[in-house]
């Protein structure tokens, strides 16, 4: 018997329960990301929100973390990853993970480089 899980059918909610856990092995991972990226090109929507909530775990690695505290960082930062998502190729070797931390660490990069210059300048201000 198909009973509903969060008002979706019951594979639908299952598939949703564990997306939001993030259990999925990965091959499971790279495989569902590919999938969805294929159909993000062509311009589904709510496949773009999935793949960004799969994600968004990305954004909470050690070296973002600090990051994430700030919210215009924290905004910045979620365009990166959105800006991955709608830029990733499913056909290159490479896995969206990469792809997205490459550059997700960019953007890190770019934001430490403009703090620590706004920095300076005040220092040098006063």
């Amino acid at each position: 018997q198909w009973e509903e899980v969060d008002g979706l059918p019951a594979s639908e909610g299952r598939f949703f329960n564990r997306l939001r856990q993030n259990r999925f092995t990965t091959d499971q991972y790279v495989a569902m990301n590919r999938a969805l990226a294929r159909l993000v090109q062509q311009g589904n929507g709510p496949a773009r929100d999935t793949m960004l909530a799969l994600n968004e775990r990305l954004l909470m690695g050690s070296h973002f973390y600090h990051v994430m505290k700030d919210p215009d960082l924290a905004q910045e930062m979620r365009r990166a990853l959105v800006l991955s998502v709608e830029r990733y190729d499913p056909e290159h070797p490479q896995g969206f993970a990469g792809f997205a931390l490459w550059l997700l660490n960019k953007v890190f990069i770019r934001l430490m480089t403009k703090a620590s210059r706004k920095e300076q300048q005040m220092k040098d201000y006063q």
